[in-house]
């Protein structure tokens, strides 16, 4: 299945962009986080900008083209840098993630990292008057970057970065990463959630890049690309007071676990960026089966796609093909997601961007168009 391809620049931005309904968050140079609206006929961008982080509001057109409606404040502080990381910009219900891969269409809220202001904004999505910010509350952390949602429970990833250091580091200010919960309620307010708190098992400079609840959101996952080498992959067990268990940490099959997604069978699919820019064309992707008790049994091997640092995947209407952005070789890549959850290459090079850096992705509600930063 060969998606629709549209891209559009969003401000002076060099890469192009292309969006369409959901959330997208991969930063670069001049917009540095994306994210795309769940709701037809809109796309939210978040401009993670240092003097005032906001999200930008698109309409969106029956054959997929974007005019700019308006910026919104999220009330905190970008950063102004790059932000090595996915799912800064989530839509979401109180019952699920609906970012990036987005069928559940189920939206109610669209919530935003604050990554120099180590807060969370939470704007209510209303049908006729836009998102409504409700509330804006701290991360409990340092240097927010990642959300996920399920059950009325929110969990923030904190990379502890102070200034953005490049790879392999994930932290280089006096912050530590973690990961912290809090309760939604039904008007979008946040509420910490005592001893919810749970530090990474990796050292400072672990690449942690994103935090997503499993499809049954009895457990939790975080990547971290670079820690003890090869990088890990950490699993929570979500307990009935909102915290979580220790985590399970479990060794990759390839080399680099950076953004991830499931099949709605529950299979993790995971891209691998083998090193990034230090490894030109060895990008691969990762399936794995997830035990109850957190382990990780790989589905499938590691399976290359010729592009640069593969960092980004979704997955298309009834899981039969998985698309990865590949940032340095500004190219998108697809995949057969077999019956059995192994991976198949279906094409190296299914399309390229304009400029360098392919970066986030997400594909609109009704399953036609991919779009691609």
């Amino acid at each position: 299945m060969k998606y629709r391809l549209i891209c559009v620049a969003l401000g002076a931005l060099v890469v192009a962009s292309c969006s369409d309904t959901e959330e997208v968050t991969r930063p670069t140079p001049a917009l540095l986080e994306n994210g795309l609206s769940a709701s037809m006929g809109h796309v939210y961008a978040m401009t993670n900008a240092a003097a005032g982080n906001a999200v930008l509001v698109y309409s969106r057109a029956s054959n997929g083209m974007l005019t700019f409606v308006s910026a919104l404040p999220t009330g905190g502080l970008g950063s102004g840098q790059f932000e090595d990381s996915s799912n800064g910009l989530l839509l979401a219900s109180r019952q699920k993630d609906s970012s990036p891969t987005n069928f559940t269409g189920a939206d109610q809220f669209l919530i935003a990292t604050n990554a120099a202001s180590n807060s969370i904004s939470v704007f209510r999505l209303r049908d006729n008057d836009g998102p409504l910010l409700v509330d804006v509350v701290a991360s409990n952390g340092e240097h927010p970057v990642s959300v996920t949602v399920s059950g009325g429970i929110l969990y923030v990833l904190n990379n502890g970065d102070a200034a953005f250091a490049p790879p392999p580091n994930c932290a280089a200010g006096p912050g530590v990463p973690n990961i912290t919960g809090f309760k939604l309620s039904r008007r979008g307010e946040l509420t910490p959630i005592p001893n919810s708190t749970r530090a990474l098992s990796g050292d400072r400079n672990s690449g942690c890049a994103q935090v997503s609840f499993t499809p049954r959101g009895d457990q939790l996952v975080v990547t971290e690309r670079t820690a003890s080498g090869p990088g890990r992959i950490d699993t929570y067990r979500l307990l009935r007071d909102g915290t979580l268990s220790a985590p399970v940490v479990n060794t990759p099959t390839g080399i680099g676990p950076f953004g991830f997604n499931f099949t709605m069978r529950g299979e993790l699919l995971t891209t691998e960026n083998f090193g990034g820019l230090t490894a030109p064309g060895q990008g691969h992707a990762a399936p794995y089966f997830i035990r109850r008790n957190g382990t990780l049994e790989a589905a499938g091997p590691t399976v290359g796609n010729g592009g640069t640092d593969t960092c980004w995947l979704v997955l298309s209407s009834g899981d039969k093909y998985a698309y990865v952005t590949n940032f340095f070789s500004s190219s998108i890549s697809s995949y057969i997601v077999e019956s059995d959850g192994s991976f198949t290459l279906l094409e190296a090079l299914a399309d390229e961007t304009i400029g360098v850096g392919a970066a986030d992705e997400a594909t609109s509600q009704n399953g036609q168009y991919l779009y691609a930063r």
